[in-house]
């Protein structure tokens, strides 16, 4: 597995069969990190790789000091789970 970064976009890899197995869509303004959504592919559905996405992009805006406004109801949930990120909510 691969995370790879783009300007809008998280993407997480299957590197053996070179397919994308999913994705986090953010945008960045100044020092806050939106999230919009995450998308899983189907057949890599109940296997979190969803919370693997979110994990990385909330570890990415506490590494780089950005708040997070998540309007992805998964990552809200996710979240209320989470409480060691507290901190970076915008």
């Amino acid at each position: 597995m691969k995370f790879i970064y783009e300007e809008r976009k998280l993407k997480l890899i299957n590197e053996e069969k070179g397919e994308e197995i999913g994705y986090i869509s953010f945008t960045k303004k100044e020092d806050l990190l939106i999230i919009i959504s995450t998308v899983v592919d189907e057949k890599y559905r109940g296997q979190g790789f969803a919370s693997k996405l979110i994990k990385e992009i909330l570890e990415y805006a506490k590494n780089n000091n950005l708040k997070v406004k998540p309007l992805c109801s998964f990552v809200v949930h996710y979240l209320e789970k989470h409480s060691e990120y507290k901190d970076i909510l915008a």
